[in-house]
């Protein structure tokens, strides 16, 4: 059974790389301006589902660790947290900025 909770966070970690390198505004991030009406959701779509897994993996492995090998893993799941969070936090800013504008429909 353990093997299975490593095995699937290796297997969401394309997800959650994705999830960190996608921009929730594709115009600002090639120095331009603009309105990106599907950056937030891109954002989303990828990492909503890497911030829950690696959420729930560091709070499995860092609340009762049995061995040092279970902090290693609730350490690195909260580092890539963190990562996915701002970038969350960012499409969430941006797609705010997106409704206030009123064009994105």
């Amino acid at each position: 059974m353990r093997s299975l909770g490593y095995a699937l966070l290796v297997l969401a970690l394309p997800l959650a790389v994705l999830g960190m390198l996608v921009p929730p505004n594709e115009y600002r991030a090639m120095g331009g301006g603009g309105i990106d009406c599907d950056g937030p959701l891109q954002v989303l779509l990828f990492a909503g589902p890497a911030f829950a897994i690696y959420g729930v993996a560091a709070l499995c492995n860092g609340i009762a660790p049995r061995r040092p090998r279970n902090l290693v893993i609730a350490g690195l799941a909260l580092l890539l947290c963190l990562g996915l969070g701002i970038n969350l936090a960012r499409a969430w800013q941006e797609s705010r900025i997106n409704a206030g504008e009123a064009i994105c429909g």
